[in-house]
């Protein structure tokens, strides 16, 4: 207000800010109970659901201590193109427009090469649900693009699902630039759901992989948002494009695999390679900072007083 307070003004201040912080902390949410990162797979996915379900699955939850994992192996560049795939169980939609990431190598910027798979929020331009794959390269004119390629395809939360997406940089019939994204779903939850494809073009005619940039399992590197909410059994990346034929099959020598029961270990180890669990540090739903929101609430009712009134 411009002078030094009354000894009753600073009195009732220091009262206000007392009952106020006692208030806000008997009206708090209670806090939220995360669930440990590392589950029984069973718990999340029917036994039947898939061949090659590890023991162990991931479950990232936003606003606690994993959200994601970082995993910095070399994962090969692309060459014509690469594949990832991951049997996951959404648990949730993204509430407003981002991406609940099942995997990337991207941190989200406009101006860098990378990818990101992952599937639409409650308040996307596209429909909610559908999976999606994220890519920043370059065009025929060697300019950078990003380009959200959808496929159309519904990942429904509290569903286990088998999907990926495998990218060439063939130009598809009739292009003479780009290449085409083929995306792979099936439902496991139902039993006997049929493998669902789709292929839709994109605009990239080069590498959307950054060999220096790290794999993030839930999220994207140094990215707050699109975190993903739900369980993730398991994530390969292949070094080349996939065909139908290859669905739920071993890839081989040239993919890397992230599986929970590598998790310990690789968690635990000294190297540059380990893995780390990442979180925004944005606290997380029902905590409050009692002090700060009382003090924020009597600055409210210094600039609603009679002294701050003035005419035009």
């Amino acid at each position: 207000l411009g002078r030094t307070p009354s000894s009753d003004e600073k009195r009732h201040a220091e009262e206000f800010l007392r009952a106020q912080r006692l208030e806000i902390v008997r009206h708090a949410l209670p806090p939220v109970t995360f669930s440990e990162p590392l589950v029984d797979a069973i718990k999340y996915f029917d036994t039947g659901a898939t061949t090659n379900l590890p023991k162990k699955s991931f479950y990232l939850q936003p606003a606690s201590p994993h959200e994601k994992l970082r995993v910095p192996m070399p994962v090969p560049a692309d060459g014509d193109g690469f594949a990832v795939e991951a049997v996951v169980k959404l648990e949730s939609l993204a509430e407003d427009a981002s991406v609940r990431t099942i995997v990337s190598r991207w941190n989200g910027s406009r101006t860098e090469r990378g990818w990101s798979l992952g599937v639409t929020g409650a308040k996307s331009d596209a429909q909610p649900g559908t999976l999606v794959l994220e890519i920043s390269g370059d065009d025929f004119q060697a300019s950078l693009l990003n380009e959200a390629i959808l496929s159309g395809l519904s990942i429904a939360p509290g569903h286990s699902y088998y999907v990926a997406a495998s990218l060439s940089y063939r130009p598809p019939p009739g292009h003479k630039f780009g290449g085409t994204v083929t995306f792979y779903a099936r439902d496991l939850s139902t039993p006997d759901a049929p493998l669902q494809t789709v292929t839709v073009p994109h605009s990239a005619c080069s590498s959307v992989t950054r060999n220096d940039r790290a794999v993030c399992v839930g999220g994207r590197d140094r990215d707050p948002r699109n975190l993903w909410h739900g369980a993730i059994a398991r994530v390969t990346l292949r070094s080349s494009p996939m065909d139908a034929a290859s669905v739920g099959k071993p890839a081989g020598r040239e993919a890397t695999e992230i599986v929970g029961d590598r998790a310990e270990s690789m968690l635990a180890s000294s190297a540059d390679n380990a893995w780390r669990w990442e979180n925004s540090g944005a606290p997380p739903p029902g905590v409050a900072d009692a002090p700060m929101e009382a003090v924020a609430d009597l600055c409210h009712a210094l600039l609603n007083s009679n002294e701050f009134l003035y005419l035009h």
